[in-house]
């Protein structure tokens, strides 16, 4: 293919690009988000954990700069892939290593337990009693009495266990 002819289609980075150009390079990005997600495996868009969103923040943000030009479109590829690997690989890492997933995705952390709030653990978790009795209430409890322990989770949800 001739230079003439590539440029046409993909465009320089910094240079204005065409609709063509940017319509090329936004099919291609497609295809390559794709390919990085599957790459990195189902957990970056199923878990919601701040692992998995800063891989997808990162992936998109880089992406989206190769579309519009800001940096060579290759360059911006190869760091996806480079965050894609990572991210799989650490997330292989942290099912043989506590240590390194707790590290990693975090720990739980434990908000209610034998009929008392531990309202310093909900203060570092920024969760209100208001937004405690909310959770509760979408999970079907009406009252404390009903809850046998209860957690932030890793991924940012509280979780209930009721009794009984």
């Amino acid at each position: 293919m001739e230079a003439d002819s590539l440029h046409y289609w993909w465009g320089n980075p910094g240079s204005n690009l065409t609709l063509v150009q940017i319509g090329m390079r936004a099919f291609i990005t497609f295809i390559a988000a794709i390919i990085l997600l599957r790459i990195s495996g189902r957990r970056s868009f199923g878990m919601k954990s701040p692992f998995d969103n800063t891989f997808v923040i990162l992936l998109g943000s880089i992406l989206a700069q190769g579309v519009i030009g800001n940096v060579e479109f290759l360059d911006g590829l190869m760091a996806c892939l480079v965050l894609a690997v990572v991210h799989r690989l650490f997330a292989y890492l942290s099912i043989y290593s506590g240590r390194f997933g707790g590290w990693i995705k975090g720990e739980k952390i434990l908000l209610y337990k034998d009929g008392r709030m531990h309202r310093k653990n909900m203060r570092r978790s920024l969760v209100s009693e208001g937004d405690f009795m909310e959770r509760l209430r979408l999970n079907g409890c009406e009252s404390l009495d009903e809850v046998k322990i209860a957690y932030m989770e890793r991924n940012g949800e509280i979780s209930i266990i009721k009794k009984g």
